[in-house]
């Protein structure tokens, strides 16, 4: 669809038309062309990026690394969206009130980045160790769900015509693509390895398995920061 509007096969001026009360914005490429918006659709990619990687790891990590687990993949689960709600609920309103949503998302997905990586040096038989670490994790990036989508509203606002459903629309898509995009990455890297199904992991799979909990997301979750670090609100004299 974004393709489509770009070469103009849907004319922008109605859906310009549909946005809030504002000057019209009748083209797209006048959105594109703003830093501002590459830089928060790059935050959306790379935190979807992160959690599609390990969310599509992690059974296979119980699976195939865990002989004797102390807790269960779903108890695993659990705990972590225990945590995220906790976050949610008890940090989102607090933080957004108080800080700048650019700063409240470039630490809470550096807190995530940092707490990801220090996955890669709990040993395979702890995984009670990895639940507590993925918790705070979890707990970590929680306000950055909710002020993300705040995030996408306010930049949208600031932009020629309030192009806001567009603004979400774009958001959507790159998430969407994000999450795609890393449990496809997460399949390809397996089958590179000669990865089978119910049999013994080759060192390189089990390797890669854990850096797909670990360090692949720390790296993403990083990316991330800074993409959300480079956000400057308000922008073009307009307050927020």
């Amino acid at each position: 669809v974004m393709l489509m509007m770009l070469s103009g096969w849907i004319p922008t001026e109605r859906l310009a038309r549909t946005e809030l009360s504002g000057p019209p914005c009748t083209s797209l490429s006048a959105i594109l062309r703003r830093p501002v918006v590459w830089w928060l659709l790059g935050t959306g990619f790379a935190f979807s990026l992160a959690n599609a990687m390990c969310a599509a790891s992690l059974p296979y990590y119980f699976s195939y690394l865990t002989a004797e687990p102390v807790i269960t993949l779903g108890e695993f689960n659990t705990m972590g969206q225990v945590a995220t709600l906790t976050g949610v609920l008890v940090l989102t309103v607090r933080l957004g009130n108080r800080y700048p949503l650019p700063r409240i998302l470039f630490f809470s997905y550096l807190a995530a980045g940092c707490l990801s990586g220090a996955l890669w040096m709990v040993p395979y038989s702890s995984n009670g160790v990895l639940a507590v670490v993925n918790a705070f994790k979890s707990l970590a990036y929680a306000p950055s769900i909710g002020l993300f989508w705040t995030l996408v509203v306010s930049v949208a606002g600031q932009l020629p015509g309030r192009p806001m459903a567009t603004m979400v629309a774009f958001a959507c898509f790159v998430t969407q693509v994000g999450e795609a995009v890393g449990q496809s990455l997460y399949a390809f890297g397996f089958a590179l390895l000669g990865f089978v199904s119910g049999a013994t992991l080759t060192p390189s799979c089990a390797t890669y398995l854990c850096l797909s909990i670990s360090v692949f997301p720390a790296v993403c979750f990083l990316v991330a920061s800074f993409c959300s670090g480079r956000i400057k609100m308000p922008f073009g004299g307009v307050e927020s």
